[in-house]
């Protein structure tokens, strides 16, 4: 796996105060005024949030939108957010999101973006090895950590993820739900890319053994996965999505959230606007480490915050 960084984020974001709209930004000029598209909604909070189910906020998110259908049958609800941040992700025109805007609690929305698919290495580059010193094996190899890989999917009938050695499943979450692939996209074929959770594998190689042969293992070999599927196609990375899988895995317990996502159709994008930031310092302020990939390509100044 490649070597992460951890995501540094402000203490604080200037969405937590009301501000516009960012109505249409980024939509093309020939593109429909009236045509659907999906937005992110950040709301404020009411006094009782804390006490509210799931399902509550849900309703109360429900209760923003014109209908629960858009005029081509499609659900207009995408996904509602209470861990990560305070909002929903929903299918909605410009004039409907314009009469969003105008209710109590909405804060700001931002048009859905994209992130692309980062390429991976092997513990190695970290200097990790069972031969030559013992910070691995002192860590426990991950044993016991429950890892929230946010991702293309995985399949779980892979060598990488058999369960030797491996502690048994921690009572947040129940052993079915360890290596079950949770979708939050529409997509239905399961991918495998490398994580950093699998187990140890010998004799490992691509192409008939002419390539890249050896032990092959993740940066955590005896941890636990949860893995959640947000990328139907490698074009098909949505931060909707992507946020979705961060609320469902704070939900679910995780103690580490790998993202091995980056990029993104705005680079200029601030902190206090990107979903992916805010919902990464939500989980950080709840205990759990978020991991991201450094990228692959730079360096390039930071956008401004």
């Amino acid at each position: 796996m490649a070597p992460f960084l951890l995501l540094l984020l402000l203490t604080a974001f200037p969405f937590l105060h009301p501000t516009a709209a960012s109505f249409g930004q980024g939509r093309p000029k020939e593109e429909d005024p009236a045509a659907y598209r999906t937005y992110i909604v950040f709301l404020s909070p009411p006094a009782d949030a804390a006490a509210m189910s799931r399902g509550a906020h849900r309703q109360w998110h429900e209760s923003f939108l014109p209908s629960s259908l858009t005029e081509s049958g499609e659900a207009r609800l995408v996904c509602s957010y209470s861990a990560v941040f305070h909002g929903f992700a929903a299918r909605l025109t410009e004039a409907e999101l314009a009469a969003v805007a105008k209710l109590p609690g909405f804060l700001r929305a931002v048009p859905d973006g994209k992130r692309q698919l980062l390429t991976t290495r092997t513990p190695s580059f970290l200097g990790l090895s069972r031969d030559r010193n013992r910070l691995w094996s002192d860590a426990g190899y991950g044993g016991g950590v429950v890892i929230g890989i946010v991702d293309t999917g995985i399949y779980g009938k892979h060598v990488s993820f058999l369960d030797d050695g491996v502690p048994e499943t921690p009572a947040s979450l129940s052993s079915s739900e360890m290596l079950t692939l949770r979708t939050t996209s529409k997509a239905t074929a399961r991918t495998s890319r490398p994580s950093p959770a699998g187990n140890f594998v010998q004799g490992a190689a691509l192409r008939q053994g002419l390539l890249g042969s050896g032990t092959a293992a993740g940066i955590a070999p005896l941890a636990h996965i949860a893995a959640y599927k947000v990328c139907p196609s490698p074009e098909e990375c949505h931060d909707s999505y992507i946020s979705c899988a961060m609320e469902e895995s704070i939900h679910d317990g995780v103690d580490v959230i790998n993202i091995s996502l980056g990029g993104g159709s705005d680079a200029n994008t601030t902190f206090d606007k990107d979903p992916i930031a805010i919902g990464a310092f939500r989980a950080m302020a709840k205990g759990i480490v978020v991991v991201t990939a450094g990228g692959n390509d730079g360096p390039k100044q930071m956008a401004q915050i």
